[in-house]
């Protein structure tokens, strides 16, 4: 009892400051754009190859035929693969950039810039988690024999 109610607690510490962001803003959403374009950009091809991957393994769930399964294993993996790429490649690239100004328009800045690298983390992390479904899945799928 006494570790689920510490879990607890340290989950709801943690998401505290996500839950914060939405009632606590400061400027206009104007600044960074740019950046939040590009970002928006990259999520959504994520996203889009993500429900690719998700038909993908329905297709194989699906299949009867042994040959036909395999095949749509191989390009499923080839999938996750290329999803893995998109992760590793392209939706890091953002998290490194920082503003360094000084004045107070800086310390605005400092603290949208570290809003939009958590929430940047946070689709980061949702989408390894559906990465790890998918691999599970591909795995559960692989053991089964035809």
């Amino acid at each position: 009892m006494k570790k689920v109610l510490s879990a607890l607690t340290i989950t709801a510490l943690m998401a505290s400051p996500v839950f914060a962001d939405a009632q606590h803003k400061h400027g206009d959403d104007k600044t960074g754009s740019m950046s939040g374009m590009m970002h928006h950009e990259k999520m959504t091809s994520m996203n889009e190859h993500m429900q690719e991957m998700r038909e993908a393994m329905e297709k194989i769930k699906s299949e009867s035929d042994p040959k036909k399964r395999k095949k749509l294993m191989e390009e499923h993996m080839k999938s996750m693969q290329k999803g893995m790429q998109m992760m590793n490649h392209g939706m890091d690239k953002g998290m490194n950039k920082g503003e360094h100004k000084k004045g107070d328009k800086a310390e605005q800045m400092g603290e949208e810039n570290m809003m939009n690298k958590m929430k940047m983390m946070e689709h980061r992390m949702d989408m390894m988690q559906m990465m790890m479904e998918q691999m599970m899945e591909h795995q559960s799928e692989e053991k089964k024999k035809m």
